[in-house]
């Protein structure tokens, strides 16, 4: 199964919000020698074979979804001292 939303994003976008979660600033520059010409432009999976063999519905909006990404993949917070 294909479990999606349905919707697309950016890759700027996802690198928007995971700064925004690492509450860091950096400036971020496309290198067009490093481009794929043969890429498609967009790709948006169907969750409808989900929705209609297992009642499958998205429940997390896009930033969302990212930021429990990035809280579930984050090393746990060091042992106080003492």
């Amino acid at each position: 199964y294909n479990l999606c939303a349905g919707e697309g994003h950016s890759i700027e976008a996802l690198l928007e919000h995971l700064l925004a979660c690492a509450e860091v600033q950096i400036d971020v520059e496309q290198d067009p020698v490093l481009l794929r010409g043969g890429d498609v432009d967009q790709m948006i999976g169907s969750p409808e074979r989900a929705r209609t063999e297992l009642a499958w519905r998205p429940t997390l909006a896009f930033a969302a979804m990212v930021r429990a990404t990035w809280e579930a993949s984050a090393p746990p917070p060091p042992a106080p001292i003492g």
